[in-house]
C-alpha cells in the first residue's frame, strides 16, 4: 500500500534517441508528485497512430535534426489530441520551433535539450499533468 496518494499519468514520449528516452524516463521516475506511465514512439507516424488508440495526460515531443518538418509535427499532434498538453524539447538549432508552438497555442511549453535541467523537465511535465483539461498553459 502506498504511503501517500499520488497522481498517475500516461506520458507519450516521441523521441528518436533511445538515450534521451531513457534519460526522460529516469528523470520522471524520480518525481515525487506523480507516478508516470511512459510510452515511447521513436517515429512520428507511430505516435500519431498511438494517439488514435490511447489517451495520454501529456505528450513530450523531442525535436532534432532528423525529425522532419518540426512545426508541422507539433500542429498535427495538437490536432490529434487537443486537450493533451504538449511539451516540445528542441535542439540547439530549432529553438524557434518551440517558441512558435507556444505562441500559436500548440504547446504548453518548450525546453532546450542541451540547456534544460532535470528539475525543469520534471516540473514542466508535472505542471502539464496537473493543468490538463484547462487548455494550453493552464488557461
Amino acid at each position: 500500500m502506498r504511503e501517500s496518494a499520488r497522481d498517475e499519468a500516461k506520458v507519450l514520449i516521441v523521441e528518436r534517441s533511445q538515450l534521451y528516452h531513457d534519460l526522460f524516463c529516469d528523470v520522471l521516475a524520480s518525481a515525487e508528485e506523480v507516478d508516470f506511465d511512459m510510452r515511447l514512439c521513436t517515429r512520428y507516424p507511430n505516435a500519431v497512430h498511438r494517439l488514435r488508440e490511447e489517451n495520454f495526460h501529456v505528450i513530450i515531443l523531442g525535436l532534432g535534426p532528423l525529425s522532419g518538418p518540426d512545426l508541422e509535427m507539433v500542429t498535427c499532434l495538437h490536432r490529434r489530441a487537443e486537450d493533451t498538453p504538449i511539451i516540445v524539447l528542441t535542439g540547439l538549432n530549432d529553438e524557434w520551433v518551440g517558441k512558435k508552438a507556444v505562441e500559436q497555442g500548440l504547446a504548453q511549453t518548450y525546453l532546450q535539450k542541451g540547456q534544460m535541467s532535470f528539475r525543469d523537465l520534471q516540473a514542466a511535465v508535472t505542471e502539464a499533468v496537473q493543468n490538463r483539461g484547462k487548455g494550453v498553459g493552464g488557461k
